[in-house]
């Protein structure tokens, strides 16, 4: 069967892509999209209305010490999971800041509905978590990856 020229670009060295395969491409290309929109709306929009409840509240100047405190939260949680599981050192996936990340998500979601101190202080506390676990998440996908530790076989005898 000869290929066509106009489709090499989906030809690899090794295996044909199939429409399924693409597919599937495709659908990693949605998910990354759709987690910066979810980001964007997420932290970006939620923390500026975060914000500008606390501006005209007037207490702006609380906003440090809760987001500071989550920071030291954060670096707490990742260091206790890494002793509790030595195995996520080595983890393809840093499983353990995706929890993280998901459970402060799920308590920064109903801030407007906390009481009058918890709308203060819990947002500013999540959002504090959440950007260290993103800075630990972007060190985690810096760091060098281990080689396979596989032994090849002794041919000589």
């Amino acid at each position: 069967m000869r290929a066509n020229p106009y489709h090499s670009h989906l030809l690899s060295s090794t295996q044909l892509q199939t429409p399924s395969l693409m597919a599937l491409h495709g659908l990693k290309d949605i998910d990354k999209l759709g987690v910066k929109v979810l980001w964007k709306d997420c932290f970006s929009e939620k923390n500026f209305c975060e914000m500008s409840y606390c501006a005209h509240e007037k207490k702006l100047f609380f906003v440090p010490v809760p987001l500071l405190i989550g920071m030291v939260i954060a670096d707490i949680l990742r260091e206790t999971t890494l002793e509790i599981s030595p195995l996520l050192k080595d983890a393809e996936v840093p499983w353990h800041l995706i929890a993280i990340a998901i459970f402060f998500t799920l308590l920064k979601l109903p801030g407007p509905y906390y009481p009058y101190w918890g709308r203060i202080f819990i947002p500013h506390f999540a959002n504090g978590v959440l950007l260290r676990t993103l800075w630990f998440a972007f060190l985690w996908y810096r760091k060098p990856k281990k080689a396979s530790e596989t032994k090849q076989p002794n041919t000589t005898q």
